[in-house]
């Protein structure tokens, strides 16, 4: 899997205003599965939630996610690479303000699956980009990093799993 950069911004009608600057990043590492590393919430993400990965937050994703109505990335979440196979299951993802997920790196890639599912459906919220791009939805919009680095792969392809309109 190569490098991927996008770009965009994401406001309609009411912005998110995001957390407050925290400071650098967490030496400590934030264990998805772990309820403490949750702050305030007191419990694990459940589905239908809208998640915030804070500023400082230095997050490791080690369990599938639950199917999240949003996933913001303020901070770090990292892909575990202890684990073999991991999920991201959102209908949006937002990686805003320098915010990064990261699977992988160059001198370690991930070896495992790592697979980002978007779940969104034609009543899920609008995300709008900036420049000619419409509105979407079912989307990551970047405004931070998205680094994925896997084993190299012979013959990459892709399966469409439904046919495409065209338009």
């Amino acid at each position: 899997i190569g490098k991927v950069k996008l770009t965009a911004i994401y406001c309609r009608w009411m912005c998110p205003i995001p957390p407050e600057e925290q400071g650098k990043t967490e030496k400590i590492k934030r264990f998805w599965s772990i309820m403490a590393c949750w702050d305030e919430m007191g419990k694990l993400p459940e589905d239908d939630e809208v998640i915030v990965i804070k500023k400082h937050w230095n997050m490791h994703l080690d369990v599938h996610t639950p199917r999240l109505k949003k996933l913001q990335v303020y901070g770090k979440l990292i892909f575990d690479k202890e684990k073999s196979d991991l999920q991201i299951n959102s209908e949006n993802i937002e990686i805003m303000d320098g915010g990064e997920i990261q699977v992988g790196s160059k001198d370690e890639p991930f070896e495992g699956k790592a697979v980002i599912n978007l779940h969104g459906n034609t009543s899920s919220d609008t995300m709008t980009s900036e420049g000619d791009i419409s509105p979407v939805q079912n989307a990551i919009l970047n405004k931070g990093k998205l680094s994925m680095f896997g084993q190299e792969v012979a013959h990459p392809w892709l399966r469409l799993t439904r046919k495409v309109i065209k338009g």
